[in-house]
């Protein structure tokens, strides 16, 4: 299922960075202790290069984690590897 997109400059991400956010996202969850749910179910686009992403995940706290992606000299980073934010879920107990 592709991500809702929104944010004031939603209709300047192309397809191809929507894959490649995708693909960023993924990479960035590989090996690690979140296990994701999926793509992407979220992105905000704050600016043409600046992106907030939410992931599901399964967690018995969280329903997805949220972070920020930004296009530097032509792909998307992740500018802070370091901070995530984990979003919890009003089902969650």
């Amino acid at each position: 299922m592709p991500p809702q997109i929104d944010g004031p400059y939603a209709g300047r991400l192309s397809p191809a960075d929507v894959e490649e956010i995708r693909l960023l996202a993924a990479a960035m969850f590989a090996g690690s202790s979140v296990h994701t749910n999926g793509p992407p179910s979220r992105l905000t686009v704050y600016a043409p290069d600046h992106v907030g992403v939410e992931v599901p995940i399964s967690d018995p706290y969280a329903d997805k984690i949220a972070f920020n992606v930004v296009k530097r000299r032509g792909h998307w980073v992740d500018p802070s590897p370091n901070e995530r934010v984990i979003v919890t879920g009003a089902n969650k107990t």
